[in-house]
C-alpha cells in the first residue's frame, strides 16, 4: 500500500504491471511474457549485486538448463497426458526467449553497471 497525499494505490499481485505489460496472469510466477522478462532480469541483477559473479553464473546456468528440461516436460504433457496444449508451447517459447534476452545482457550484468536493467 502506497499513500501519496489524497491518492491511495494498492498493488495486489502485480495487477498494475500486468495491465502495463499486457500480461495474462496475476502475480509474479509467469516468466514467459514481458513482465516475466523484467522480473527475471531484475532477479539476475539483484543476484549479481548482492551475491557476486559466481552466484549469478550459477543462476544463469540453472535457467539455461531449464530450457531443455521444460521442452521435454512440455513434449511429454502434449503427447502422453494432455494433447492439444498450445499454451504449454507458447509458455516454453516465451520463457526460452526471455532467458536468451537475459543472456544478451550478460556482460552488462557481469560488469555491474547501474541503471541499465529497465529494458521494457
Amino acid at each position: 500500500l502506497n499513500v501519496y497525499g489524497d491518492l491511495h494505490v494498492i498493488h495486489l499481485q502485480g495487477e498494475i504491471t500486468a495491465t502495463t505489460f499486457d500480461s495474462v496472469g496475476k502475480g509474479y510466477k509467469k516468466l514467459s511474457d514481458k513482465k516475466g522478462l523484467q522480473i527475471m532480469l531484475s532477479g539476475f541483477v539483484r543476484t549479481r549485486k548482492q551475491f557476486g559473479v559466481a552466484w549469478f553464473l550459477f543462476h544463469l546456468a540453472a535457467h539455461l538448463f531449464t530450457i531443455p528440461v521444460y521442452f521435454f516436460i512440455a513434449l511429454l504433457r502434449t503427447i502422453i497426458f494432455l494433447p492439444g496444449r498450445k499454451n504449454e508451447w507458447a509458455d516454453w517459447w516465451g520463457f526460452s526467449k526471455n532467458v536468451l534476452k537475459v543472456c544478451s545482457h550478460f556482460f552488462t550484468i557481469i560488469s555491474n553497471k547501474p541503471h541499465f536493467y529497465k529494458v521494457l
